[in-house]
């Protein structure tokens, strides 16, 4: 077993073989593959999720929450540690991060699912609070190949929506007018990108994105709630960020001293 720090305040068991997977595709490479290869990226999600997470609705009262991507858990620790959950209904499709997510140590019990993303934001539910850490993604996806599925968030009107965006990976210059054919906001920086997105998403599902928080220069978590809100921003920095996740040595040592 191995035990990673998150945040500086809490840790996550790893009861499974970490390995890393940089000889399969790109695209088949599941979470747990960042968690021992690029620490760096996992680090800067979390701060960045911590951040985006905090003020966004009451964390006095109580909420449901589902994620339809799970990937390691990150989301689900720092979210039972910020909101308070009666019910966390977690899914994923690779099966070394459904033994982690079944095995860990989370605060509160984890209903693991196994299912094709799509098909269960096909179904609609009900929760409070939904997540979607979608791999790779821009407004021209949920648009698109995504439209249907991404439209069924909103349809039971849930407190808060969080979704990964992947726009930011390349310069505005490339895509830019393709993402302003849809916002009918002109973009050129990724302001504008978001200003437009929050736009276009209270215009067709009565949303607006209150907080957007920038992993680097290659994905940033918006965090949606009903109505039309101003979006705060914020920019998270790999070198501003690497006790952000890490692992411990049996006596509580970060691995980081070894190397």
């Amino acid at each position: 077993m191995r035990t990673a720090r998150i945040c500086e305040k809490w840790d996550l068991d790893f009861n499974i073989e970490l390995k890393d997977e940089g000889d399969r595709n790109l695209h088949k490479r599941s979470y747990l593959h960042y968690a021992t290869s690029r620490p760096d990226l996992v680090a800067c999600k979390s701060y960045a999720t911590e951040w985006l997470f905090k003020d966004i609705v009451d964390e006095t009262k109580e909420y449901t929450a589902i994620e339809y991507m799970a990937g390691i858990g990150i989301q689900t620790i720092i979210a039972q540690n910020t909101f308070k959950l009666s019910n966390h209904t977690v899914n994923e499709l690779d099966e070394g991060c459904i033994d982690h997510l079944s095995n860990s140590n989370f605060p509160l019990d984890l209903e693991v699912l196994g299912n094709d993303a799509r098909e269960l934001l096909r179904k609609g539910d009900h929760y409070d609070l939904k997540f979607l850490d979608f791999p790779s993604s821009s407004i021209l996806r949920v648009t698109r190949e995504w439209n249907a599925e991404f439209a069924k968030l909103f349809k039971s009107k849930p407190r808060v929506v969080v979704w990964t965006d992947t726009s930011i990976t390349y310069s505005m210059k490339i895509n830019g007018h393709r993402y302003a054919e849809i916002t009918g906001v002109e973009t050129k920086t990724n302001d504008d990108y978001v200003n437009g997105y929050s736009k276009w998403l209270f215009e067709n599902h009565g949303y607006s994105i209150v907080k957007a928080a920038f992993r680097h220069r290659n994905a940033v978590y918006f965090a949606a709630v009903e109505g039309l809100h101003e979006t705060e921003s914020r920019y998270f920095k790999l070198k501003d960020t690497n006790d952000g996740f890490y692992f411990l040595d049996k006596q509580g040592v970060s691995l980081e001293q070894f190397m």
